[in-house]
């Protein structure tokens, strides 16, 4: 599946207060800010970097792979003596999301 500049890209909310911050850092050219989004995707990342490797690797689910049926999902809390864990492929419906796991549209796993 080839992505599209629009499939690369997702939305966020955020609050108006904060957005009204970053503008303000915008308009007075702060360390030379020309977005938002370039001001917001540094300040994630940034914080991104902060977050030891050892706890990212503890999360109990990762996104492991796309298709156009849905995502896989490596869920670590599936591990056992054998695995890290048991990959997971959740389909999205026109109605529905499935989880082939638990075959269930709202999973608690």
């Amino acid at each position: 599946m080839r992505l599209t500049s629009t499939d690369e890209y997702t939305t966020v909310r955020l609050p108006k207060e904060l957005m009204e911050e970053i503008d303000s850092i915008l308009k007075r050219g702060v360390m030379g800010y020309k977005s938002r989004a370039e001001f917001i995707k540094e300040a994630i990342r940034e914080k991104l970097r902060t977050i030891p490797r050892e706890i990212l690797e503890q999360l109990p689910l990762e996104h492991f792979n796309l298709s156009e049926n849905g995502v896989r999902i490596l869920d670590r809390s599936l591990a056992n003596k054998h695995s890290r864990g048991r990959i997971i492929d959740v389909y999205f419906k026109p109605d529905k999301v499935l989880c082939e796991y638990c075959e269930s549209t709202s999973c608690a796993t």
